[in-house]
């Protein structure tokens, strides 16, 4: 698909909404910019909602096989894009606990996972992704000088307006960011980029999606195997 849209210049982006929001874009700047939390190293994710309508097409093993890592999952992945935009991870062991009506073949509907990075650099996350839990959304980003604990950044029903900062000794502050629809500006930007017509930006919204799926590829075949997997980046 993106080699396809490639070469017939047509622009792809993948429907992922935080990475829009203003809240991120605060998150990237505390992170990446101003280093607020020094050195980082870790990141886990949380992703759940309860699901038990065998009609869901989430649950259909023809039409989404890979169940929960599939659908929610696919934010558990990006968070780690967006923390780590200039690194990929070199390995994952991951573990499907459940799948649906307990069958063998059933989709993943409960699945946790561990990436990690150049182990000079000593960096992990880990996810996990769930239909047997009731609603959670949130993630965690911890480094040498403080942590940032970021809640409902899927949906944002709140307009995504707070974060909470952690500094060495947990002491906690809550941070205030401008309210927005994170769907609103994602549509924006998608028109923008058609409008544009900048092929090289474009590269930056193709490599996101096919990267974001690569980790999602490379979980579901350590969940299947039962072993950790090598990962090796090659576009």
């Amino acid at each position: 698909m993106v080699e396809t849209c490639k070469q017939n210049k047509v622009f792809l982006m993948d429907n992922t909404m935080f990475v829009h929001s203003l809240r991120t874009d605060a998150l990237r700047k505390l992170i990446q910019v101003e280093k607020k939390l020094g050195e980082v190293h870790r990141v886990s994710v949380k992703t759940s909602f309860f699901l038990n309508d065998e009609s869901n097409i989430r649950l259909s093993k023809e039409l989404e096989p890979d169940g929960c890592i599939g659908d929610i999952g696919w934010y558990c992945a990006r968070v780690l894009l967006v923390v780590f935009p200039n690194e990929l991870p070199v390995g994952v062991f991951s573990t499907i606990q459940y799948r649906n009506n307990d069958k063998e073949n059933g989709v993943p509907t409960n699945c946790t996972a561990t990436f990690w990075y150049d182990k000079e650099k000593k960096k992990l996350a880990t996810l996990d992704c769930s239909f047997t839990l009731a609603r959670q959304q949130y993630f965690e980003v911890g480094g040498s000088e403080g942590s940032v604990r970021v809640e409902n950044y899927v949906n944002a029903r709140d307009g995504g307006g707070t974060y909470s900062l952690y500094d060495k000794l947990m002491e906690e502050s809550t941070i205030e960011v401008p309210k927005c629809e994170h769907e609103v500006i994602l549509l924006r930007h998608f028109r923008e980029q058609v409008e544009k017509k900048e092929q090289a930006e474009w590269e930056d919204f193709r490599l996101a999606a096919l990267k974001n799926q690569w980790l999602l590829d490379a979980l579901y075949k350590s969940s299947e195997a039962n072993a950790p997997v090598e990962l090796k980046w090659a576009v």
